[in-house]
């Protein structure tokens, strides 16, 4: 089979939440032919399936390659991303890093998208992890707000999501 049927095929089994097979047959795809979204696919099949190195470098490539596509939403989604994942494993400082690459991507691209909801996330399990829950507490309603602004489901179940976790720490 070649590289298009491949993608393709992955991208049925993702919709088909055949998590596994979408995996592997987006691992076995030649990074060169991955778009910014099927690194993401990738990276979330890698998180379902228990592998979180792998899930980090997903996201990583899935952001240098939005970046290189001049999609700076996506770049900044997938940042975003790493900057949660990489805080909920304790790597706080290079979650950090990400963050603050996700906030500079978004405001050299300006408005407010709904990525800017995904990025509080990280920057909330931040100030969890540097023990500043004060600070954690108000932001899952920016979060809920945001999600509500730009009726994203995911964003404002997060949001939600936060809102109890920072009320039990």
């Amino acid at each position: 089979m070649g590289v298009v049927e491949d993608l393709h095929r992955a991208r049925e089994q993702y919709e088909r939440r055949e998590w596994l097979a979408a995996y592997r047959t987006l691992s076995d795809v030649d990074d060169a032919a991955l778009a910014a979204a099927d690194f993401l696919v990738l990276a979330e099949t890698a998180e379902l399936l228990g592998r979180p190195d792998d899930a980090v470098q997903a996201l990583q490539r899935a952001h240098h390659t939005a970046l290189a596509a001049g999609d700076r939403l996506l770049a900044a989604r997938a940042a975003a991303r790493l900057g949660v994942v990489l805080a909920l494993r304790g790597e706080s400082a290079i979650a950090g890093g990400w963050l603050a690459r996700c906030e500079r991507v978004l405001d050299d691209a300006g408005g407010d998208p709904p990525e800017r909801g995904y990025l509080l996330v990280g920057r909330m399990l931040e100030r969890v992890s540097l023990g500043d829950l004060e600070g954690a507490r108000s932001i899952p309603e920016q979060i809920i707000a945001c999600g509500r602004r730009h009726d994203d489901p995911n964003l404002l179940a997060l949001g939600l999501n936060q809102q109890g976790r920072v009320l039990t720490v």
